[in-house]
């Protein structure tokens, strides 16, 4: 059943009042302190700018796609089908501006239509966000951790070699690296 644009998003009123009671409604009150702190920051507005330009987007919208997969890793989640999950949590539906998640295909879907200018887009916005939080704090010196995980994949993915995992050497894997500042974890 196809679903209206103005069914799925929603808007986000500017603060949402944090108590702290023993009233168990959410587990992600983070979210909503991580939500100000983009705010405020002017990551959230050039987000928005990164897609603007975007001439066919999809009914949810990439920037927030984007959104939701940011939240989505933030809380832990690490495959698609852990939206599930998060479909019924008010404070994730209000961090993503949606009213109602997309399905697991929609997402997969969307993430596929990205090509490479707006993946650009998006590696120069990190880059710039993680110069300017070392430019705010002032480092007299810089650590930089690399790191290498194994990935298993299936047995058609493009680029995958065999013999990178040690406990099974024939299963195809990716082995990526990723380089982390030690003082802020980006």
């Amino acid at each position: 059943m196809r679903l209206r644009k103005r069914d799925l998003r929603a808007r986000v009123k500017p603060f949402l009042p944090i108590e702290f009671t023993d009233e168990p409604l959410t587990s992600h009150a983070g979210l909503e302190l991580f939500r100000r702190f983009c705010e405020r920051a002017g990551w959230i507005d050039r987000l928005r700018d990164a897609f603007s330009e975007r001439r066919f987007d999809t009914d949810y919208g990439s920037f927030r796609t984007t959104l939701l997969v940011v939240g989505m890793l933030l809380l832990g989640g690490s495959r698609l089908s852990h939206l599930r999950v998060l479909d019924r949590d008010p404070l994730f539906l209000r961090f993503v501006r949606l009213r109602r998640l997309p399905d697991e295909r929609t997402l997969s879907r969307g993430l596929k239509s990205l090509t490479t200018p707006y993946c650009n887009q998006l590696n120069e916005l990190l880059r710039d966000v993680a110069y300017q939080t070392c430019e705010e704090i002032s480092l007299a010196r810089a650590t930089i951790e690399f790191d290498g995980t194994v990935l298993r994949t299936s047995e058609c993915v493009e680029g995958a070699e065999r013999g990178f995992n040690p406990h099974h050497p024939r299963d195809p894997s990716y082995y990526p690296l990723t380089a982390h500042l030690a003082q802020t974890g980006q």
